[in-house]
């Protein structure tokens, strides 16, 4: 689930590449994830949990570092 909420926060696939992950790492968990939820993680809701990029990014700047490239 953590793959789901760095997903959202980097901005999906591009992001999580500008962070640092191999895209083979990254198609790997988009796999893993798929089989876990039968969702891809763009689609997937998770009951309970609302993901705010930007209020994430703006709150945790001078903790985390700058936010990803839009």
């Amino acid at each position: 689930m953590g793959f789901w909420v760095m997903w959202h926060l980097y901005g999906g696939f591009e992001g999580l590449q500008d962070f640092g992950m191999h895209k083979s790492t990254i198609w790997r968990k988009v796999r893993m994830f798929r089989i876990m939820t039968g969702e891809h993680p763009d689609v997937y809701q998770m009951p309970g949990i609302t993901v705010d990029p930007a209020a994430y990014w703006s709150s945790g700047r001078t903790k985390v570092g700058p936010p990803p490239k839009d």
